[in-house]
């Protein structure tokens, strides 16, 4: 998987667009912020991750857990709207990253995710 900083312009997949940033695209030799972040959260951000709109063909392995010569891989991504209009979009991977990493998305993007009812997904304009 490619590395994109956090809330850089979205140019992987198509925009249609919209403004569309990047969140938790980590990868090997990229230093991210860490930090804790509510169980609720980690609820909300997983049901998204249940639901990517995005499958890729092949999969992305973690590369801190290979570090540790455990594997888990993923191959989606997710898009949460956050206020102003402005979308995110994040791998599937986030939510692992979150919660075995310690990876500490942008607030904006906490919010966005906290704001999401899981059961009323919003339909994406991609």
């Amino acid at each position: 998987m490619a590395f994109f900083p956090d809330l850089s312009p979205h140019t992987y997949t198509p925009d249609c667009g919209l403004e569309v940033v990047n969140v938790g695209w980590l990868d090997e030799g990229n230093e991210f912020p860490t930090g804790s972040t509510s169980p609720k959260f980690h609820a909300a951000l997983l049901e998204l991750c249940k639901r990517p709109i995005y499958e890729h063909r092949g999969v992305h392995e973690c590369w801190f857990c290979l570090a540790m010569h455990r594997r888990l891989e993923g191959n989606g991504q997710i898009r949460v709207q956050g206020k102003g209009g402005v979308w995110y979009v994040a791998p599937t991977m986030v939510h692992h990253y979150v919660t075995c990493h310690s990876y500490l998305p942008p607030q904006e993007f906490i919010d966005a995710v906290l704001a999401t009812v899981p059961d009323r997904i919003p339909c994406y304009p991609f």
